[in-house]
């Protein structure tokens, strides 16, 4: 026959605010045998490994988020387990002896053959649905520790106040969520403000994006066209290089033909100098011959009669001289 479970604990419904879970997971594993998660967790500055049979005599755990932790056959003697959440956690034939868990939600896990002995302080924990096995065989450990604890009523008459107290203080902390919740919606419509004001600002960054873009459009069509008035810059360039060298060419020419006499010069050459010329309405030349004769050889008189010959003009060069017979 199995010993039987002696302990002191009591047992409560109470209306209480409920603590936020603390502590981290360094290391998170599922126990492939129980599919409960094992590993090392981080609280109050401590690392402690979570698993079956670990040792966490004296830890501090107060707080702990360890929902769903295998602890079976753990060391947990003198442990604090204030305000822990211990929901759906085996603790089957773990050392709980001296173990403080007031306010710990304990709410489906399994304290089969658990050791319970010592000062087991549960005040305000969430035992529903949690179950052990000793002497009362397949009991909910609710309904063990209300019949045990019967002898508290006056433990509870004390409580009375208090909790009376704690739930005025809900309805001052309820008067204080609802101004926040009003708070939070004027945040909330100030958000929106911002984020209608951030779209537009969007809208306006995008046109000048947009602006951007055909102006930089501009300013390649700009160069190329820049281009194109160098290039032909540089081929008038050229041009005016040629004309000028051209020019330079004709002015050289121009130089040597202004060497030579004019017509008024091979006119004036002598005295009864005669040039001929190419008649208007051909290509010919008439030449005149007269006898001039002479007493003293200062006056001259004409003979009658002139001599005269047409000659026409070839194309080409030619050469004409005057002989006069013997």
């Amino acid at each position: 026959m199995k010993k039987p479970i002696i302990f002191s604990v009591l047992f409560f419904i109470l209306t209480a605010i409920s603590s936020f879970g603390q502590g981290i997971w360094l290391e998170e594993n599922i126990d492939p045998e129980t599919g409960k998660k094992v590993g090392k967790f981080e609280i109050h500055g401590k690392i402690y490994d979570i698993g079956r049979s670990a040792n966490l005599e004296g830890a501090d755990l107060s707080n702990a988020d360890l929902e769903g932790v295998n602890l079976s056959q753990a060391r947990l003697s003198g442990a604090l387990l204030n305000y822990s959440y211990l929901s759906g956690a085996i603790l089957s034939g773990a050392n709980l002896s001296g173990v403080s868990a007031r306010g710990t939600d304990l709410s489906g896990a399994s304290l089969n053959d658990a050791n319970l002995s010592g000062d087991v302080a549960f005040r305000g924990a969430n035992l529903s649905g949690a179950r052990v096995y000793s002497l009362v065989y397949d009991m909910p450990l609710e309904t063990l520790l209300t019949a045990v604890s019967k002898g508290n009523y006056d433990d509870i008459q004390e409580l009375k106040p208090i909790v009376e107290a704690l739930g005025t203080n809900d309805e001052s902390i309820g008067e204080q969520l609802t101004a926040l919740g009003q708070n939070d919606t004027n945040i909330g419509k100030q958000l929106t403000a911002l984020a209608q004001n951030d779209i537009e600002m969007a809208r306006q960054i995008d046109a000048l994006g947009q602006e951007a873009i055909v102006r930089g459009n501009q300013m390649i069509s700009l160069r190329d066209k820049d281009k194109s008035i160098m290039t032909e810059i540089d081929s008038i360039k050229a041009q005016l290089q040629t004309l000028v060298a051209q020019l330079a060419e004709k002015d050289a020419k121009i130089a040597e033909l202004e060497k030579r006499p004019t017509i008024e010069q091979v006119r004036d050459a002598r005295a009864g100098s005669v040039v001929l010329t190419v008649e208007p309405d051909g290509n010919n030349i008439t030449l005149g011959l007269t006898i001039e004769q002479s007493d003293n050889l200062t006056e001259w008189t004409k003979l009658d009669g002139e001599m005269s010959r047409t000659i026409p003009i070839p194309d080409g060069k030619k050469f004409y001289r005057f002989a006069l017979d013997k």
